[in-house]
């Protein structure tokens, strides 16, 4: 983490849509699945939670049919 970050742990819609790999737009219409802060009008990030919405989201691979066929033979 750099300095500016531990001083301002919130970002922008901007900087949360690069952490994510996204465009702002897209953060716009999703703002309600991805966890944010809102100050008055304007609407923060943290990494952590960036983080968190990730893992939960992250898909793990299971055994595939096909391994399990191979196991039956």
């Amino acid at each position: 983490m750099t300095d500016d970050e531990e001083k301002n742990p919130l970002l922008t819609r901007d900087e949360a849509a690069a952490f994510l790999g996204k465009k702002p737009t897209w953060l716009r219409d999703h703002h309600a699945e991805v966890p944010h802060i809102k100050i008055g009008r304007d609407v923060r990030y943290t990494r952590p939670l960036l983080e968190e919405y990730l893992e939960a989201n992250t898909i793990r691979p299971t055994a595939s049919k096909r391994s399990a066929r191979s196991k039956k033979r």
